[in-house]
This record gives structure tokens, sequence and C-alpha cells, in this order.
């Protein structure tokens, strides 16, 4: 079950938390519990941040559990030699696992 500053968020009980279209209501202190017939565990709490209408694409992470999530606005491109940058996806929420080879990343405007 996932809690966003104390208070259990509805349906939200999958092992990843995805925000869609994220305002400045979504700002907050996030958490897990994971909970199984042996007992629960409470994550590390995690601060979620909102810029909005903002002329420079965010990038920001989240580490949990050897897991690194990061939120962006506009285009993520990666790397790994910071020479040939290749397209990930547009705004949203990526996973990396913390024993991946070093990679870089970059985020651009998207231009309408």
């Amino acid at each position: 079950q996932w809690y966003k500053d104390d208070e259990a968020i509805e349906g939200a009980t999958d092992s990843i938390l995805k925000i869609t279209a994220a305002s400045p209501m979504d700002m907050g202190e996030y958490y897990v519990v994971a909970s199984n017939a042996l007992g629960s565990k409470k994550s590390k709490s995690a601060s979620i941040e909102i810029f909005n209408n903002s002329t420079y694409p965010v990038i920001s992470y989240i580490y949990n559990n050897g897991i690194l999530f990061l939120s962006f606005s506009g285009r993520l491109y990666e790397s790994t030699d910071l020479k040939d940058w290749h397209f990930v996806s547009d705004s949203g929420f990526y996973e990396i696992e913390t024993s991946e080879n070093t990679k870089f990343y970059r985020t651009e405007k998207i231009f309408k």
C-alpha cells in the first residue's frame, strides 16, 4: 500500500506508484508499506516536488531498495559515453536498476 503524507492512496497497491499528469496537488512525502503473512515493512519516505510552468525540463529521482526512479519533464535521453545519446521516453517516470553499467541522463524541452 502506498501512502502520501501518512494517508493511504486509494487503489495504490502495485509495486510501483505512477503519477500521470502530476500537479502541485501531488507534492508531498510518499512511502510504501509491503505486507505478507510474516508481517509488514515501511520504506523510507521520498519527498516529491512539482515545478509547474517551468521553461526548462526538470529531472528528479527517488532511490528505493536498489532501484532508481527518474521523474522528468521533457524528453529523456541516455548515454554511456556522453557522445552518443539515445532517446528513452517523453515526460514521465523511468526505472533504472542500479546494478546496470554507468549511464548518463539528460532532458530536453519538447517543442510543439
